[in-house]
């Protein structure tokens, strides 16, 4: 493993293999396998699916399988994308609801829950829930809960961690994005001995405001297009991040206190080149923001000292943080890295970068430049799997990136921070 050079600007790792950790280098003389990149057609798999609509996400439950979703065609599909691709099983929509959104939760261990779930939001603001056992990875109803709130919700979003309730025990914590209302509502969910039983219960509301930049003593207000956000719940920042395809922004909305920022773009489309300041950046139409914290994906020994040492440098934990986007209009994943103002985190403090994951760009090329130079269809929608394989779903192929050091121990699992780590 090369050492990493912190003088400015700092260089960032485009081959497979170190697109999960680059500014966080692994302990010296550790063997790394290389990385890769699966494509796979999506015309291949609504083949197999007998799905009239397209591909909207593709969940990686494991390094073998993801789950396909088609909101127009009303299908779940387990795939196997890595060896002998394919059709694991099926999941169809008995009646004729339309599906607005969904939601994939994985399991938490491989020793206690064989579980993940798949939460499906209706056009008439329905719940499905959906169990995929990892063994025969088959789609399986659980039940449906009917939101009793004259909203319409157009996305989903699942906690971690189901909050409490005083209704008893809950069986799982989403919050519903309601554009009407500027508005984040979040519900329990009790599963009952049957679909009359099982029910909702509306725990907490967050307006989301304009994001605002303070630029060279300047506070800037952007406005937003509340039915053109797709979100994403950073739990560990107590966060929501939206990006907004009609103004072509980023913004990150503080849970606790109902504040907004802006991360990136400035509300005109554009494109932006490697390794500018991120609140500088450019964006053309993007959607489906992610949060990407390495440790959490890769055992916490396999980092060397310094790592380590910077990752503990907050007691929050928010930093430091990759958060992915979809350019839409650009055809690219750009890829931001964020670091603390932290004596620890040494050059790389306040480090806020933006760069291409994947993408095209005629002036780049040669070894080790394989993912900046992809010329991939218009993504839509990102899912990291357990072990941190990140899933890219675009109009024409779903692609899955393997990072080398994940790819090396089959039994890894989410790294786990402690003092005497």
């Amino acid at each position: 493993m090369n050492k990493i050079d912190f003088e400015m600007p700092c260089p960032v790792e485009y081959r497979v293999s170190g697109w999960l950790h680059d500014y966080l280098p692994l302990r010296r003389g550790l063997t790394v396998r290389d990385g890769e990149v699966l494509e796979i057609p999506v015309d291949d798999i609504k083949k197999a699916m007998n799905c009239r609509g397209g591909i909207d996400f593709a969940f990686v439950l494991d390094e073998n399988v993801f789950v396909a979703v088609s909101l127009l065609g009303r299908c779940v599909a387990t795939y196997r994308y890595r060896t002998n691709p394919g059709l694991c099983d099926l999941y169809r929509a008995e009646d004729g609801e339309p599906w607005v959104d969904a939601a994939c939760s994985l399991r938490n261990g491989r020793a206690v829950y064989e579980l993940s779930s798949l939460f499906l939001l209706t056009k008439k603001n329905r719940i499905i829930k959906l169990s995929i056992h990892h063994g025969h990875y088959r789609p399986s109803f659980e039940y449906d809960v009917q939101i009793e709130q004259s909203q319409e919700y157009q996305r989903i979003l699942v906690c971690a961690v189901p909050k409490s309730s005083s209704m008893g025990p809950t069986d799982a914590t989403v919050y519903l994005w309601a554009p009407k209302k500027r508005m984040l509502q979040m519900f329990n969910l009790f599963r009952g001995g049957g679909r009359a039983e099982s029910k909702a219960e509306l725990n907490r509301e967050v307006r989301v405001k304009r994001p605002k930049l303070l630029q060279d003593g300047q506070m800037t207000e952007f406005d937003y297009d509340p039915h053109a956000l797709t979100v994403y719940m950073d739990e560990q920042s107590h966060s929501v991040l939206c990006a907004d395809r009609s103004n072509h922004i980023l913004f990150e909305c503080f849970l606790n206190y109902s504040e907004s920022r802006l991360l990136c773009g400035q509300g005109i489309p554009g494109r932006s080149g490697e390794n500018v300041e991120t609140p500088a950046a450019l964006l053309s139409a993007p959607c489906a923001p992610l949060v990407v914290r390495p440790w959490e994906y890769i055992d916490i020994n396999m980092f060397d000292v310094g790592t380590k040492d910077l990752i503990k440098a907050t007691k929050d934990g928010a930093l430091p943080r990759v958060v992915l986007v979809c350019d839409g209009g650009n055809r690219a994943v750009r890829k931001i890295w964020q670091f603390p103002d932290h004596n620890m985190a040494q050059d790389l403090a306040n480090l806020n970068r933006f760069y291409t994951l994947l993408g095209y760009d005629a002036e780049r090329g040669g070894p080790g430049a394989e993912l900046l130079n992809i010329r991939c269809g218009r993504p839509k929608a990102l899912f990291v799997g357990e072990n941190g394989q990140l899933a890219v779903t675009t109009d024409k192929t779903v692609y899955v990136l393997i990072s080398g050091n994940v790819q090396a121990e089959e039994n890894c699992v989410k790294g786990k921070l402690s003092s005497d780590s």
